[in-house]
């Protein structure tokens, strides 16, 4: 469901998922299911409407699709949820959104676009991803197979993203932030626009290199935390590159939950920026 927290007598963009709607991740690709989708807003007068949501694109490693749509006026809805991104970046940007969805019985898919050699071996990195991704609940995943640094905004990278999607049919998606110091983030994101341009609900994430990032989305995360550190830690070769002596992805991770959390007024939270996000009431 889409919580969207505020006073009445003034329309903040600011909302919270519940992890009911349809979620589509780039960079990770999540599971489809069949599941209602509702959206409650802030009470002052406690107003609930059912809707479909439909999110957005994850990072370059990973697409994840979560689909939901009512037909001929029915409440019944397919969920698809697909992220798309670079490995354990997913896992950070929306690894606590993508466990809820999964937990409501979303399908989950990911879309992981680079091989990671420039971080470890990449046999091990693809154990690591493949052991988050039982932690998640994905249950489809799609391997983009570039090299790191070596994605571009071209044609074929559009394409591939665009087979993928084809494939998932995902209703919402979650990408990388355009916004970011890493190439490879920056130039998913920036193909990702392209290739989504029509799919109705794409969400960026951010992530640890992510700059200028003011997200109008929120999902409360404080009963998912837990598996969303799993999910990180499960790509243990890569736990201390952060480039911050003595920090590891882990406290990172932690520490930017409880602050979106303090923003959204919950505990703990993964923010969102979108690029379209429909409310069908």
């Amino acid at each position: 469901m889409l919580n969207q927290p505020g006073m009445a007598e003034r329309q903040d963009r600011t909302c919270v998922m519940d992890g009911r709607e349809r979620a589509l991740v780039h960079g990770c690709l999540a599971a489809q299911v069949e599941r209602q989708c509702s959206a409650h807003f802030p009470r002052n007068g406690g107003a609930a409407v059912q809707q479909n949501v439909d999110m957005g694109l994850a990072e370059a490693e990973c697409l994840g699709d979560v689909e939901a749509y009512h037909r001929d006026g029915n409440t019944g809805v397919e969920n698809n949820c697909s992220g798309l991104g670079i490995r354990e970046d997913i896992e950070f940007g929306c690894g606590g959104a993508l466990v809820k969805y999964a937990e409501r019985g979303h399908r989950l898919s990911l879309l992981v676009m680079t091989e990671g050699g420039l971080g470890g071996d990449v046999g091990l990195r693809t154990k690591e991803q493949k052991t988050s991704n039982t932690v998640l609940g994905v249950t489809k995943m799609f391997w983009g197979g570039y090299q790191d640094t070596f994605i571009q905004v071209d044609k074929d990278v559009i394409s591939n993203i665009e087979n993928v999607i084809g494939d998932v049919a995902p209703d919402l998606i979650f990408c990388h932030y355009p916004d970011d110091t890493h190439q490879d983030h920056r130039h998913l994101a920036q193909a990702v626009i392209s290739a989504t341009r029509y799919v109705r609900n794409v969400l960026f994430y951010e992530g640890p290199t992510t700059q200028n990032f003011n997200p109008q989305i929120f999902v409360d995360i404080s009963t998912t935390l837990d598996r969303k550190m799993e999910a990180l830690e499960a790509h243990h070769s890569q736990v201390s590159k952060t480039n911050i002596k003595g920090l590891t992805i882990i406290e990172l991770a932690r520490s930017t939950a409880n602050f979106r959390g303090t923003q959204g007024r919950v505990k703990y939270a993964e923010a969102f920026a979108s690029l379209r996000l429909f409310i069908n009431i």
